[in-house]
């Protein structure tokens, strides 16, 4: 027995009240989802990988657009996260039709299940994108979304 004789005692030390109170509202902590920003502000000085894709879909340079998407269909496809945030930037940049039709080759391969649970965003969205006049191919694709959301 370990007492006040020096010895020490083999039986495990029982945690007190107060630790196992403070771990419990740790784990409670963690498990915790923080709360997802309504809206993603790529003017921060910071931008996440994703955004950091997004904004590049709108670049310049036809290889760099390239590269974000397929980035982005090889990893962010079906992010919750993702359609609105690109409808976000296309609204802020709306006269980079390259970006856009950038934006309108990665919609299709989203699941039906996210694009009908963006509909609300989506389809005033296509309905923007269209009266654009980016051409048959984009048309094609906006007919598609539409039909796949449905009314």
């Amino acid at each position: 027995e370990g007492d006040f004789t020096g010895e020490a005692s083999l039986e495990p030390a029982e945690p007190s009240l107060t630790n196992q109170a403070e771990s419990e509202g740790l784990e409670e902590a963690v498990d915790e989802e923080p709360a997802a920003p309504t809206e993603a502000d790529f003017d921060a000085p910071v931008l996440n990988n994703r955004q950091q894709l997004i904004s590049k879909l709108f670049d310049p340079d036809e290889i760099t657009r390239e590269r974000a998407r397929m980035d982005l269909e090889a990893y962010w496809t079906n992010d919750a996260t993702l359609i609105p945030e690109l409808i976000q930037y296309s609204y802020d940049n709306p006269n980079n039709y390259e970006g856009i039709l950038e934006i309108l080759n990665l919609l299709p391969i989203q699941s039906d299940q996210l694009l009908n649970s963006n509909q609300s965003q989506l389809r005033p969205y296509l309905e923007w994108v269209g009266q654009k006049g980016l051409g048959i191919d984009a048309e094609e694709r906006i007919q598609s979304l539409t039909d796949r959301i449905g009314n």
